[in-house]
């Protein structure tokens, strides 16, 4: 993972994952599939304690941004915030 700043959203991981999901909303998929598809795609970085998180904040702000935010998405980032185990891996 590269990053170029301290925000959320200022890493390859994010970007990609973001990116991703929109270049699927904009071909018609569904905003539930393309969630799906993309945990399915990214084990490896769902696997890696250290990259994880940017993973869920752009699931997220995507979901978010199409207002379809799911609850265990919204629950899962919650959780990463109110423990700060995002700031233990900054």
């Amino acid at each position: 993972m590269g990053a170029w700043g301290t925000a959320i959203s200022s890493n390859d991981t994010y970007a990609d994952i973001y990116g991703e999901f929109f270049d699927l909303y904009n071909d018609g998929l569904d905003v539930a599939e393309i969630s799906k598809k993309l945990v399915a795609d990214n084990q490896e970085t769902l696997d890696d304690k250290d990259d994880c998180n940017n993973f869920w904040f752009a699931l997220a702000k995507a979901q978010w941004e199409c207002k379809q935010l799911d609850k265990e998405v919204f629950d899962r980032v919650k959780t990463i915030i109110e423990t700060g185990a995002d700031l233990k891996v900054w």
